[in-house]
């Protein structure tokens, strides 16, 4: 995908059509919930979504019957995104909002992998106190 530069909104080139459109609001509100919904629609872009971090809100646009015109719907912070394209989507607007911090969650992933390992070498301990060579199985 390239944005290509000129005045006002970008324009998408694509090859394939995105399914799924996620901005952030710019210092220029108007171009993101005016003109490039207007140019979404022509690009014929399913859904998309308005993060608004000032207004504490996920606006999302869709069109469920490819007929002219997105319908949308305000998720506030303490609610959970609905997606018309990713219908098992589980996200929060607090979430996108406040994403976790890279860092926090590698050790979060740290703490289960040590954790299932601690778990494997107790099993496996209690193996060898039985005769039975971990190893081998």
């Amino acid at each position: 995908m390239e944005v290509l530069h000129r005045p006002g909104a970008g324009v998408l080139d694509f090859p394939e059509k995105p399914i799924l459109v996620v901005e952030i609001v710019s210092s220029n509100p108007r171009d993101d919930y005016v003109i490039k919904r207007n140019e979404y629609e022509l690009a014929q872009i399913a859904e998309y979504w308005i993060v608004d971090p000032k207004e504490k809100r996920v606006r999302v646009f869709t069109n469920p019957s490819d007929e002219e015109g997105y319908d949308w719907v305000d998720f506030p912070e303490d609610t959970f995104i609905l997606s018309s394209q990713f219908p098992q989507l589980v996200l929060s607007v607090k979430e996108l909002l406040n994403p976790p911090l890279v860092e926090q969650l590698i050790k979060e992933e740290q703490s289960k992998i040590q954790t299932l390992a601690q778990r494997a070498e107790k099993l496996a301990r209690l193996l060898r106190e039985m005769g039975v060579n971990p190893d081998t199985l």
